[in-house]
């Protein structure tokens, strides 16, 4: 039977829609098995395998094999975070909240006193060099992708599609919501990236 409670901690915008997954399960069976943990009440939580889950849901498959790892909610979130990153497609936007939540995690297991030598080894760096190290870029590229979170979702979309560079999108994150707004319609209607003093100005006259 399928394992109980999916953690909605990591949130994914990635489109379930997508039948390549169930297409696969159904060629060549399941590779990879889903990984969860066992929870107080005797349910188990999703922590990697969302859309393998999925595609047995779509394929009315009704058991599917997992392996039980004990691990704490820091280091869930970590292993969620880093099988999402795993995609071979995975959008500007998702990258920048999921390297948000590891990094909030590692900051964490940082205050903790009962760590392992390995765990010790990353207490005193910083959390985005940690997280740089293991993604193959640096702490200021995850610095980079942590402050689009800051953005409205409307700015993140253009992000996502290609229509607006990362400079110009991290510059814009630090505006408040109007203003972000402001920019936002001025890019849709002319396809232009706004002038942040221009935005300012604007906002003022009102």
């Amino acid at each position: 039977m399928f394992y109980g409670v999916i953690s909605r901690r990591v949130v994914s915008r990635q489109r379930f829609c997508d039948f390549s997954v169930p297409n696969s399960i159904e060629a060549n069976g399941l590779l990879n098995p889903i990984i969860v943990r066992k929870k107080v009440d005797g349910r188990y939580e999703l922590i990697s395998g969302h859309r393998r889950k999925r595609a047995y849901e779509i394929l009315k498959i009704s058991e599917i094999q997992a392996i039980v790892v004990d691990v704490d909610d820091n280091e869930a979130v970590i292993m969620m975070v880093d099988s999402n990153c795993q995609r071979s497609k995975i959008l500007p936007s998702e990258k920048a909240f999921s390297y948000k939540i590891k990094s909030n995690a590692i900051k964490q297991q940082g205050k903790r006193t009962d760590l392992t030598c390995n765990q010790l080894e990353h207490k005193y760096k910083k959390s985005r060099e940690i997280v740089g190290e293991q993604t193959g870029g640096s702490a200021a590229q995850m610095a980079i992708y942590i402050r689009l979170t800051n953005l409205v979702p409307e700015l993140l979309e253009f992000i996502d599609s290609g229509r607006m560079k990362m400079q110009p999108a991290v510059e814009l994150s630090y505006l408040d919501e109007e203003s972000q707004n402001t920019a936002f319609r001025q890019k849709n209607s002319t396809n232009i990236c706004p002038q942040i003093r221009m935005i300012n100005k604007q906002n003022n006259m009102c």
